[in-house]
């Protein structure tokens, strides 16, 4: 829910994208009203935060010509179900449910046809439900259930599964944290750690400058005080 202070727009956290825009237009506290996708905009234009290279919604406009209705200025006027953050973009796996007869919410070991695509640490998606891999025994992929607060259903055999690609930069970072940190049990109680032909190591407290440059582009600012 937002505050609206100015009627053209409102200024947004990062979004992926819309599901529903309502509006307390009287300010009751009741959202009756159902703003249509023609009578709002999302900012910036070009975000395509679906896509893989794409960015963040930030903004929602209803400047868009006449007969579009103004928001409501107030507390709490405006209501928007979506998906937030910032970016949410799927690939196909190439593989599809292969159980004979779909699977139940109840069930963590998935049988897909193939597994070309699919590894152990993945989000993959099936209809609109994400699960985790944790791992692939064949054909059998043993998942999480209901991940990222989607919610465990039914689906069927031969539904496609796709998974989640994460920003280049957050998963070479992933990495380069999971070597470091792997490779500190080694250190001593002063931050050094030992490698043959190379003698004493110093290792790094805090980020190292690679994740921070690899991830620069990602963070957000904060700007101003907040509490």
């Amino acid at each position: 829910m937002f505050d609206v202070e100015d009627v053209a727009s409102v200024s947004l956290p990062d979004l992926a994208s819309v599901t529903e825009v309502l509006e307390d237009c009287d300010g009751d506290r009741v959202f009756e009203t159902t703003r249509a996708v023609s009578d709002y905009a999302l900012y910036p234009l070009n975000a395509s935060p679906g896509s893989f290279s794409g960015r963040p919604y930030s903004q929602i406009r209803s400047d868009l010509g006449l007969g579009v209705e103004p928001f409501a200025i107030g507390r709490s006027r405006l209501s928007i179900e979506g998906r937030w953050g910032y970016r949410f973009h799927i690939a196909d796996s190439a593989s599809v449910i292969s159980s004979g007869g779909g699977i139940s919410t109840s069930v963590t070991v998935v049988p897909v046809d193939a597994v070309t695509e699919i590894q152990a640490g993945m989000t993959i998606v099936i209809d609109s439900e994400q699960m985790f891999v944790r791992t692939i025994t064949g054909t059998n992929v043993t998942v999480k259930r209901g991940m990222n607060g989607t919610t465990a259903a039914t689906h069927a055999d031969a539904t496609a599964v796709s998974f989640v690609v994460f920003p280049a930069g957050v998963a070479e970072a992933t990495a380069l944290l999971a070597a470091r940190y792997w490779k500190s049990k080694d250190a001593t109680s002063a931050g050094f750690s030992g490698a043959t032909g190379f003698g004493a190591i110093r290792v790094r407290a805090g980020i190292d400058i690679e994740v921070e440059q690899l991830l620069g582009s990602l963070r957000k600012l904060a700007i101003g005080v907040g509490v």
